[in-house]
Parts: C-alpha cells; structure tokens; sequence
C-alpha cells in the first residue's frame, strides 16, 4: 500500500493525543487481550501518549516502540487500499502480527485483512 505523506500529516494533527483509548499497546500486541493502561506509566511517541499497565511494559515498547504502534498511525489499511482515504480504525478490530499493529473501522475489514496479509 502507498500512502500519501500528506495524508498522513494531515491526520497526524487531528488525532487524540492518547493513543489506543489509553489502553497498554503491549498487552494489546504481546497477549491479545485489553488492558487498561496506568497514567502513572505513560510514554510519549510520535506525539501521543502511550499508557502502560507495567514498567515491564513500558521498558519493551520504548526498545521497539515500531512493533507496538498501529500500523498506518492506526488507520485502517484495508480502508485505505479501496478507497484512498484515511479511516481511523478501532482496537475492537485489531489483528497483530508478530511484528506489528493492525486497527480496522469493521469486522468485515479485519476479515478481510487477515485472508490475505
């Protein structure tokens, strides 16, 4: 998927400043499973703020902070592969790979997402 740079720009200013509902990316990427972040531990990265239920936690994502945030600044690929446009996706449709993040705006994206990576 090419993505136009100014797109994303553009959709990089108008996000929430706290990423992911402030739920632990980690837990998220690492157990599949939401969990509530702790504002106590909290990071920034790439102009959000990551919230993180553990040290631990916080320690892995700040030594591979890439594997752990959305892919496409957690905008729906899928979305964008058919209509070229920048859709906000949901951590209720996520998917992970080993190495990365995926949100989707519907079920029937990540379906579609995971029949053909």
């Amino acid at each position: 998927v090419t993505v136009n740079p100014e797109a994303i720009k553009a959709y990089l200013i108008e996000r929430p400043a706290l990423a992911l509902l402030g739920k632990d990316v980690v837990s998220l990427v690492d157990g599949n499973t939401e969990q509530d972040g702790n504002k106590e531990i909290a990071g920034r990265f790439d102009g959000q703020t990551y919230l993180f239920a553990s040290v631990e936690h916080k320690t892995k994502f700040e030594q591979d902070p890439g594997r752990y945030i959305p892919a496409l600044a957690g905008c729906s690929l899928v979305a964008y592969k058919s209509t070229g446009k920048l859709v906000p996706g949901s951590i209720s449709f996520r998917a992970t790979t080993p190495d990365r993040l995926y949100l989707f705006a519907s079920e029937d994206e990540k379906k579609a997402f995971e029949s053909n990576k």
